[in-house]
């Protein structure tokens, strides 16, 4: 019989203000990234310290919580913390959990801003080492994971490649042609793991699984399959954060021709 220790703590993280009077930049070594679960509440603290290394009185000062996807171009979600122990400078996100339902989980990132004690100016604060003002936040679902529906996934048909159609009457007039036809680009949302699948019908052929930072050009192989005449609904699994990923189906459309070489029924989750 074995246990398993399993600890309560609240995440919290040292960020930096404009005030001091040290010439000096103090920089934090441990800037770690934050992590918010969805399905249940959470709680962040933040430590607010200047220039010195000396706590910031914030308080009755409104200090801006903002998730901000990795663009940069989109708000998640905005929200003003909660004093703890305003006097020494700590304050808490105290996240309910509707907040994040609508939220996908990605890997974004996260800001704050804090006024001025006269409420004249708003100013970042400061969240790592390199003196930036955007910190690392993952929104994950494994705390209480929810069912994501199967994105279905079309060959665009003015490539002529089958997809979902009748192979006994589809025509093509160039038999000797061996080409490369490519799924519609599916967005992965920064998804640390992408699952493909693919219905084949009597296909011959290589498959490759490509991904790409921008989904309109530079794509780079991810990985490779062969296949020899295989009638099956095969899986794939990706892990790491690829933005964009296509499949390319390479085969000759003789075969496609005489009712072979279908590919049908892609999904991606």
């Amino acid at each position: 019989m074995y246990s398993t220790a399993v600890f309560l703590f609240i995440q919290r993280n040292i960020v930096i203000t404009l005030q001091g009077l040290s010439t000096r930049r103090f920089m934090p070594v441990y800037s770690k990234p934050l992590t918010l679960a969805k399905g249940v509440d959470n709680q962040l603290q933040f430590q607010f310290l200047n220039q010195d290394q000396k706590p910031v009185d914030v308080t009755n000062l409104e200090i801006t919580f903002r998730a901000i996807d990795q663009t940069g171009s989109t708000i998640l979600f905005q929200q003003s913390l909660d004093p703890v122990f305003p006097a020494n400078g700590i304050m808490q996100l105290n996240l309910a959990a509707s907040t994040l339902v609508p939220v996908n989980a990605q890997a974004c990132f996260y800001t704050l801003s804090i006024p001025s004690p006269d409420g004249s100016n708003n100013y970042p604060v400061y969240v790592n080492q390199d003196a930036a003002s955007r910190g690392d936040l993952n929104i994950v679902n494994s705390t209480l994971p929810s069912v994501v529906p199967s994105l279905s996934v079309s060959i665009p048909t003015a490539q002529g490649f089958p997809n979902i159609r009748n192979y006994t009457t589809d025509i093509y007039t160039d038999l000797n042609n061996i080409t490369t036809f490519y799924s519609s680009v599916i967005t992965n949302d920064n998804n640390p793991i992408i699952t493909l699948q693919t219905q084949y019908y009597e296909f011959t052929g290589n498959v490759t699984i490509e991904g790409s930072c921008s989904g309109n050009g530079e794509w780079a192989p991810i990985t490779n399959y062969a296949y020899s005449n295989i009638t099956d609904t095969i899986g794939y699994v990706l892990e790491g954060f690829f933005p964009y990923v296509r499949m390319g189906f390479t085969c000759n459309a003789a075969n496609v021709a005489n009712g072979t070489n279908i590919v049908s029924n892609i999904y991606a989750r």
